[in-house]
């Protein structure tokens, strides 16, 4: 009888440490196909219209999005008066960043164009960001712009594609607008970050009549090394539908992290969603939103312990709002 109720015992303890460990199993395995939830860095996502915010409804909408998805960065296109240094609702865009203060969101201002950075635009690309630099100002503490985020891409520009003396002269003209956005920033705002969004593939350019190689300051370097030496973080627009494998995300952005580490810098890779008619391989669009939080949490779990890694962007609002919202 006694070794019968020992027996009994041990067998209770058994099958509670296997039902212990089981429950702990379940807990540590991360749901790969649902949004990830408390972050300690950036879910960030594009916002490219002013009809996203422009309203008291359309801001509720918006930050209810980020609240649903725990996005935690807003990069919010900035809209002038035409041909004029001038916001176009001063009021929305700061009802919008003292909302999404309110609840831990962060807001970028997001500039872009592929020729902004070229000499005969720079007086007008620096009037905006002194307009943008005003505007901050005169926002309450707590409840202003966190950063500037430039999409410039400069390969688009005719400029890029005329011939390699063309190239350098476009890449030095960027690196000069950056180095004094970079100063401006840290003489006025310096809490304020600074971002460049890059293709993935400046690394793989090296060929003589085909490269993204330029001597700058003195010190020769890809261009994507030169943006991160002068950038808080870089977003990489490393569009592909799954995050490992040789045509991956991963793959894309190793190259990228490798240097950022070792200046101290952060990576942010992104994803699309927007349709692509010429490029369909390359967006979520038309996927299911469990494909792409799959893809999407597999580059978080596989970076989570690199330094270099930032977080994960999204392109863009509305985008990744049909995708989740309009299965």
């Amino acid at each position: 009888m006694k070794h019968s109720r020992i027996l009994s015992s041990v067998l209770i303890l058994l099958t509670c440490c296997m039902m212990t460990h089981t429950i702990h199993a379940q807990q540590e395995t991360p749901d790969l196909t649902a949004a990830p939830q408390s972050l300690n860095n950036i879910q960030g996502i594009w916002v490219w219209r002013f009809d996203s915010f422009a309203t008291p409804d359309q801001r509720d909408e918006l930050i209810g999005f980020c609240k649903t998805y725990d996005i935690n960065l807003l990069m919010v296109q900035i809209h002038t008066v035409k041909h004029k240094a001038i916001l176009r609702d001063a009021d929305a865009l700061a009802a919008l960043i003292s909302q999404a203060a309110d609840h831990n969101i962060k807001v970028e201002a997001l500039e872009g164009g592929p020729e902004m950075a070229e000499k005969k635009n720079l007086p007008s690309t620096l009037a905006r960001l002194k307009m943008i630099l005003d505007f901050n100002q005169s926002l309450p503490t707590g409840k202003k712009l966190v950063g500037i985020h430039y999409d410039i891409e400069p390969y688009t520009s005719p400029l890029w594609k005329k011939d390699m003396d063309s190239r350098q002269s476009v890449m030095t003209n960027l690196l000069d607008f950056a180095h004094i956005a970079r100063k401006q920033l840290d003489a006025q705002t310096p809490a304020m970050t600074l971002a460049f969004d890059i293709p993935f593939w400046y690394d793989n350019k090296t060929k003589p009549d085909d490269n993204c190689v330029l001597t700058y300051n003195g010190q020769s370097k890809n261009l994507y090394q030169h943006l991160i030496d002068v950038s808080d973080y870089i977003g990489i627009m490393s569009y592909r539908q799954t995050a490992k494998g040789s045509n991956g995300v991963l793959a894309h952005v190793q190259n990228e992290l490798d240097y950022a580490r070792t200046v101290g810098k952060k990576i942010t890779p992104a994803l699309e969603t927007i349709e692509l008619k010429s490029s369909p391989t390359i967006t979520f669009f038309g996927k299911t939103p469990q494909q792409f939080w799959t893809q999407h949490n597999l580059i978080r779990q596989e970076l989570k312990n690199d330094p270099a890694f930032g977080g994960v962007l999204t392109h863009c609002y509305y985008g990744m709002k049909d995708l989740l919202e309009n299965e």
